[in-house]
């Protein structure tokens, strides 16, 4: 989340939203396709408690009847389960889900959950995009994407899902495997665009990160 002038999102035809590749076709001609990628052990922890928090703040009519299992799955079970299980309405979330968000689409087939071709698409598809920032390194990734794209400066941003520190605190060293084997193409996806940011960063003069904004906690308002 950002805060800017009044006048700053009037400036800019922007389109925002949890999207897969299934809506590039749709994107107009000379669009710039910006996104971000996470570390997978972030994204699958944060995924656990997203799908708790469905039930326990009483949105879960919003969730198909997967989602909804999901949901009641992770309020009962722990995160080392929840990514231990091979039940099949658990596996979009656990099982490589940013290669198949940008390598496939929205759909999910089991078949091709770990396919190489998948990751080889996603791969390509993410170096066409103008620009690939990181979740942890957001206050880094907010300040290139500023000096890229924007002319009225940010004045502060805020920490939402991209905490720093450590990925698995705590994690048992099961859990850790775990990660590993059930999301190495997204671990694979990870470190291609962590190669793709640093390129940006190099070829951008000038660029030395200092600080154009300030990183504040998230308002309590704003949850």
């Amino acid at each position: 989340m950002i805060e800017a002038e009044p006048d700053f999102f009037r400036r800019y035809g922007i389109y925002s939203g949890h999207f897969s590749s299934d809506i590039m076709p749709l994107v107009p001609p000379g669009a710039s396709k910006l996104t971000f990628v996470r570390h997978p052990a972030a994204l699958l922890r944060s995924t656990y408690h997203l799908l708790r928090n469905f039930t326990v703040n009483g949105h879960d009519a919003n969730l198909d009847h997967d989602g909804k299992f999901a949901s009641k799955f992770c309020i009962a079970n722990t995160f080392e389960t929840f990514l231990e299980s091979s039940d099949p309405r658990l596996l979009p979330y656990t099982r490589n889900p940013q290669t198949r968000i940008l390598g496939f689409g929205n759909s999910y087939d089991p078949a091709r959950v770990h396919d190489p071709a998948l990751l080889a698409a996603a791969k390509e598809r993410l170096s066409g995009f103008q620009f690939v920032g990181i979740t942890e390194r957001y206050p880094e990734a907010l300040r290139l994407f500023q000096s890229h794209y924007l002319r009225t400066p940010i004045r502060r941003f805020y920490f939402r899902n991209a905490s720093p520190g450590s990925l698995l605190q705590g994690a048992s060293a099961h859990v850790q495997e775990l990660v590993v084997e059930i999301c190495a193409l997204d671990l694979d996806l990870y470190a291609h665009g962590c190669a793709l940011f640093d390129q940006c960063i190099a070829a951008s003069e000038g660029f030395h990160g200092v600080p154009a904004a300030k990183a504040s906690p998230l308002p309590r308002s704003k949850v």
